[in-house]
């Protein structure tokens, strides 16, 4: 069967030769911001043929509103398409629905620079913690997340020095501790040794967004 595959969502309107006759599509998404993307067929040939519709691995909740059907979960083929196959007429409409839930990805524990890291994920895009966005006098090497976190998303039609964004935030903890003399190590036990927590609330923005807003440190 002829198959349309779709791997780049953005708004766009397509027109090209396709099986014995022309196709003839509109895409209109707000991606990466919003994973709702919707395609609209204003010319298509005779007969039958197939949409595949790209589904990233992380998009662990998809649905799809089809002609017939709407909120359907989807499961990604082995080549990761959704693949919606039928007679389509001009006017049908097929709406994808991403899951841009935030979510932590881990490094393994034998990579020893990342060892007791993690990083904050939304969509296809990675997060850092950038020092402009945190409590005051919460320095970024000091925030600790946790492992059940969970992300606010706050969307910005125009973050200053920035443009459109969404930027995420959770509840975490800054961590310090004192050190003899200013040394990078301490003795266990030691007059300097306890570590105190306070709760705080950490911002993160997208990481190819970061160094807009003026100096400061910046964690992935």
């Amino acid at each position: 069967m002829p198959t349309l595959h779709l791997h780049q969502y953005t708004s766009i309107t397509l027109a090209c030769p396709f099986a014995d006759g022309w196709l003839g599509l509109r895409m209109e998404s707000d991606y990466p911001w919003q994973g709702r993307v919707e395609i609209t067929v204003t010319e298509a040939p005779a007969g039958p043929w197939a949409l595949a519709l790209r589904v990233p691995p992380w998009s662990t909740r998809t649905r799809v509103d089809t002609p017939q059907e709407k909120g359907l979960a989807v499961t990604a083929d082995e080549q990761g398409h959704a693949v919606l196959r039928r007679s389509w007429h001009p006017g049908d409409t097929v709406v994808l629905h991403l899951d841009l839930t935030p979510r932590l990805t881990l490094p393994h524990p034998r990579i020893d620079a990342v060892r007791g890291c993690a990083a904050v994920e939304r969509g296809p895009l990675v997060y850092c913690f950038e020092q402009t966005d945190q409590q005051d006098g919460v320095p970024v090497d000091e925030l600790a997340l946790f492992r059940d976190a969970v992300f606010e998303e706050v969307p910005h039609s125009d973050l200053d020095g920035v443009g459109p964004s969404v930027t995420l935030r959770t509840r975490a903890a800054a961590v310090t501790g004192g050190h003899e003399a200013g040394l990078p190590y301490r003795t266990a036990g030691g007059p300097h040794a306890a570590d105190t927590d306070a709760p705080v609330t950490a911002t993160a923005v997208p990481y190819f967004q970061w160094d807009n807003r003026g100096d400061g440190a910046m964690r992935v």
